[in-house]
């Protein structure tokens, strides 16, 4: 019997073709693996870029404000100038007229004591006249009732000058006031006559006395002692009157009675 032919399937058309692809592949990955990676390009914001855009956003929020405080601090300037200006005037007016308001009360209250001056100088000037020309009046009469001069000495008589006088003596000298009366003669610089607290006590004292009075003896250079103590006296309202004394001697009071030193005078 005849032996049929076997049959024989043929892969080969397929094996190549897979082949082919899976080589096509290889290459494909190869190419894809070895060549570099082309960038995606992607508006993407890093974090210091954002850090940076917000600190520029605040810087400009604060130079805006600091724009705006500048523009308050020069107005407030030009304001306080301004006030400041206004109130300088105000000083300088409220001053000038202060100061012309003292001026003005200065003027006249020197005015008022130059004048008061003026006044006391010549009443003084006026009693100094009528003192010195009482005294070389009594000198040329040499009334010999009150006052007698006896080579260097001086004798004083008091020949009475009304009832119920006790007068104390005062010798005004050019230099002192001589305190008679008492048991020790006091001494007062002329200078200090106006201030001294011994002839304020005894002012004081002949004032408290009554019937009491201050005889100021007066030589021809002691008028000005004279001027300032009885200013004093008048001042203290202490009743007083003087006598002409001529010459520089030795006061003597030896003709005056026991009664007459302390102050009893008879008419």
């Amino acid at each position: 019997m005849a032996q049929r032919p076997i049959a024989v399937l043929s892969l080969f058309s397929f094996l190549d073709i897979l082949a082919c692809m899976i080589g096509a592949l290889i290459v494909i990955i190869a190419i894809i693996l070895v060549s570099p990676a082309v960038p995606v390009t992607r508006q993407e914001t890093s974090p210091e870029q954002t850090s940076l855009a917000m600190l520029k956003a605040s810087v400009d929020a604060k130079m805006a404000e600091t724009a705006h405080l500048r523009n308050l601090i020069e107005e407030r300037r030009v304001l306080r100038e301004t006030l400041q200006a206004k109130r300088e005037r105000w000083d300088r007016a409220v001053s000038a007229s202060s100061v012309a308001t003292a001026i003005q009360a200065d003027a006249v209250a020197e005015l008022e004591a130059a004048a008061k001056a003026r006044l006391r100088v010549l009443e003084l000037s006026r009693r100094r006249d009528v003192l010195l020309h009482e005294v070389a009046l009594r000198v040329q009469v040499a009334n010999t009732n009150t006052v007698k001069v006896l080579r260097d000495r001086i004798e004083i008589h008091f020949a009475g000058s009304g009832r119920g006088l006790k007068p104390s003596f005062v010798d005004c000298a050019s230099d002192r006031l001589i305190i008679h009366g008492g048991t020790n003669e006091e001494v007062v610089i002329a200078q200090n006559i106006l201030v001294s607290e011994r002839y304020r006590q005894f002012l004081t004292q002949v004032k408290n006395t009554s019937g009491g009075t201050v005889i100021f003896l007066v030589r021809p250079s002691g008028v000005s002692s004279l001027l300032d103590a009885e200013a004093r006296a008048l001042e203290m309202e202490v009743r007083n009157g003087k006598i002409p004394v001529p010459g520089e001697g030795v006061l003597d009071f030896g003709a005056l009675d026991n009664a007459s030193r302390e102050g009893k005078v008879r008419s």
